[in-house]
């Protein structure tokens, strides 16, 4: 079975607002709204000279990947971190995706790993699946499947359908087909186009009181 992944992407808002937006950072989403993105990068920086935690972020942001302004990831991390600091949480998500990949910093699992966590204890799928997943592999720390299991399971509460995928990935594994079956139906309800062959596949090797089982352990997951 395909062993799911980290998201590698970046995630502008994750699945918590930003703070209340304040004035000239609100002219920076305008202009962006309006693609006019060269004058956003301007009103973010003047937003984080003037202490508007949200400017930072998106102006981070933007150097990250080099939107309407020259990338750099350096200067990038620095105002993610900034950001960070200030309590704006998808900085946070995003810092830890920049330590994963060594992006404008040193590679550090072990610092993605701790970001990562922190983001999820406050509510993000992405962070969970994501921490999830370097439990389950031992990115930078020694695999622990009782953590990999809890934190997909958090995923899979947050709207992440690849969680429920890689809970059955785990049970699959430790020859547990009707309860991996289970993870699979609910991936599919989820909205995960690729698990309906391999769903298929291991139901062909169930007797219909297997499937049922299956059936029955997917309708009352909670």
């Amino acid at each position: 079975m395909k062993r799911s992944f980290a998201f590698a992407g970046l995630l502008m808002l994750l699945a918590f607002p930003l703070r209340a937006e304040t004035r000239i950072s609100a002219k920076g989403d305008a202009a962006y709204n309006a693609g006019r993105v060269t004058e956003a990068v301007k009103l973010y920086r003047q937003a984080d000279k003037a202490g508007e935690a949200d400017g930072t972020y998106k102006l981070g942001l933007m150097l990250l990947t080099g939107e309407g302004v020259p990338q750099n990831q350096t200067q990038a991390v620095a105002l993610l971190r900034k950001a960070s600091a200030q309590g704006i949480h998808a900085a946070t998500y995003n810092l830890a995706v920049a330590y994963y990949g060594g992006d404008g910093v040193e590679q550090s699992y072990s610092a993605a790993l701790r970001l990562f966590e922190e983001v999820a204890v406050i509510g993000s799928g992405p962070a969970a699946f994501n921490a999830a997943i370097m439990y389950r592999d031992g990115t930078g720390i020694a695999p622990n499947l009782i953590k990999a299991a809890k934190l997909f399971k958090q995923a899979a509460h947050l709207n992440i359908p690849e969680a429920f995928h890689a809970l059955a990935e785990m049970e699959i594994e430790v020859n547990r087909v009707v309860e991996a079956a289970a993870f699979l139906i609910l991936a599919q309800k989820a909205g995960d186009g690729d698990v309906a062959d391999i769903l298929s596949g291991l139901e062909i090797g169930l007797s219909l009181e297997e499937r049922q089982r299956a059936a029955a352990l997917a309708s009352d997951w909670r």
